[in-house]
């Protein structure tokens, strides 16, 4: 089978628009990582000590004011979202996320706190992480 001119002008065409909606969305999506890494600096620096993941809830709080409308947040937690390094001695509670950006673009994420506390209560204080693709 022979393409025509018009084919391979429609083929050259779809590609491009493909490859500017790919530039255009991965452009969308740092411009609004960076935002969110701006906006939770403050809350992910540095031990915290709480009893009630108070922090925790104080990031996406922060994730959805800076979202204004420009999309929607979602939290999951699997299995209760403890887990601990393989040597055992690190433990760690993690909280899984996306943003559902209004322009059809998703962040996924994952907030990650590093257990800091005693032996007897390695969440008594915790250090926080953000990871975002």
């Amino acid at each position: 089978m022979k393409l025509t001119e018009n084919d391979l002008k429609y083929i050259v065409n779809e590609s491009v628009k493909k490859i500017v909606k790919e530039a255009t969305n991965s452009n969308i999506k740092r411009k609004y990582i960076n935002k969110v890494y701006k906006a939770t600096r403050h809350l992910t620096s540095g031990i915290v000590r709480d009893n009630s993941w108070e922090h925790v809830s104080e990031v996406f709080e922060c994730i959805e004011n800076m979202l204004q409308g420009d999309g929607e947040l979602e939290v999951t937690v699997k299995n209760g979202g403890y887990g601990q390094s393989r040597d055992g001695l690190s433990k760690y509670k993690r909280y899984d996320f996306i943003i559902y950006l209004n322009m059809g673009v998703n962040i996924e994420g994952v907030l990650t706190c590093h257990g800091a506390g005693t032996e007897d209560d390695p969440f008594g204080r915790y250090d926080m992480t953000i990871e975002m693709w």
